[in-house]
């Protein structure tokens, strides 16, 4: 996802590109937005593109996408998506409840991949190798998507990649 983002701004450094992890931002754009559509990167989100991978080295594999986002949760029965199951945070927490289970760690996990930062706001952004003269700016939550948008719409803003997030902070 990463390197096509850098693709697209190295092609294209005069264009606007609005990220496309955020499948609440994809569907807002589409239904309420279609005027800023030409702005969105057409890059499949993470969690398709990780699927797709599974499902090529293990063809058998069921995927199951754990997330904090309701609308990412829809993403698995969008045309040809390769999760099989999708569920929440909370709807994980609560299974585990229901079961007994109590999760027990001392470790804090190894930061070794760059998607990593994707969910936490300006995450995209710190993992892009930026190209000079070029823009990037992080967005989240409603009002400050909605201006971002009317400005791109409006040509205020150029050359410039917008990470945006719904959510205010981002997904977590």
């Amino acid at each position: 996802v990463k390197s096509q983002y850098e693709k697209l701004i190295a092609e294209n450094p005069e264009r606007v590109w609005i990220s496309s992890c955020c499948s609440s931002i994809n569907r807002w754009i589409a239904l309420y937005h279609p005027d800023a559509l030409e702005y969105l990167a057409p890059v499949f989100t993470p969690i398709q593109v990780h699927a797709k991978l599974l499902k090529q080295r293990f063809p058998d594999a069921m995927v199951a996408f754990i997330t904090p986002c309701i609308s990412k949760k829809l993403e698995r029965y969008e045309n040809d998506s390769s999760i099989d199951f999708s569920i929440s945070f909370e709807e994980l927490e609560n299974l585990f409840i229901q079961a007994g289970v109590v999760l027990e760690t001392d470790e804090e996990p190894e930061a070794c991949y760059l998607s990593r930062n994707f969910p936490i706001d300006g995450g995209i952004l710190s993992t892009l190798e930026k190209a000079p003269a070029y823009h990037y700016v992080s967005v989240s939550g409603y009002h400050s998507c909605l201006q971002a948008i009317r400005d791109i719409v409006e040509g205020k803003i150029t050359n410039c990649f917008v990470e945006m997030s719904l959510c205010e902070g981002s997904c977590i």
